[in-house]
């Protein structure tokens, strides 16, 4: 018996999470995720497009990206996009908000677009991206600021400056320090 399309794409959002998050920086989880998205969602191409541009993608020949063809596309203005090779390839767009927004595209060749359940799995990866690489700024934000005050980091309680807070009162890139001088700040909950 097959999986339900449902199974499925829990178990791929599933080894997309286990595989971007794994990653130390933000560059290497964008370009392993459209990676794994073009493979899951047996896409011709994948590419993430920011406001800088093409952060990363696969299927293009090097160098030959269609910007412009791709920025039409995820403003609504096409939905089909001439891959060199595949032809005219149905396309999915899904939103990456966060500290680096864009959109994750993928394209893909047939007679047929994308599923619902395709398009929701795409929505799921493009989420996970964008979280991914919030927690990869956290953490170095944490990181620069213990490295400019010196101190240790959050959770030791062996040194003296550690002070408990509650998230969003002024406490420093979630590490609860006083006196840490860091520009980072954590938002309400």
């Amino acid at each position: 018996m097959l999986p339900s399309a449902t199974a499925l794409s829990t178990q791929q959002l599933a080894e997309f999470l286990a595989v971007v998050s794994a990653v130390h920086d933000g560059l290497s989880a964008t370009r392993i995720a459209v990676e794994r998205a073009a493979r899951a969602l047996e896409a011709e191409v994948a590419t993430v497009l920011g406001d800088a541009g093409v952060a990363s993608s696969v299927g293009f020949p090097l160098g030959r990206v269609p910007v412009a063809e791709l920025a039409q596309v995820v403003g609504g203005d096409r939905w089909l996009l001439d891959v060199p090779g595949a032809g005219l390839c149905h396309t999915a767009v899904a939103p990456i908000a966060g500290r680096t927004p864009g959109h994750l595209l993928v394209a893909r060749s047939g007679e047929d677009g994308f599923t619902v359940e395709e398009v929701s799995l795409l929505r799921g990866m493009a989420r996970v991206l964008e979280l991914t690489i919030g927690t990869l700024h956290t953490f170095e934000a944490e990181r620069s600021c213990r490295r400019s005050s010196g101190r240790s980091p959050a959770g030791s309680r062996s040194s003296p400056s550690w002070t408990p807070s509650r998230p969003g009162r002024g406490s420093c890139c979630a590490t609860r320090w006083r006196g840490c001088g860091c520009a980072i700040r954590t938002t309400p909950g």
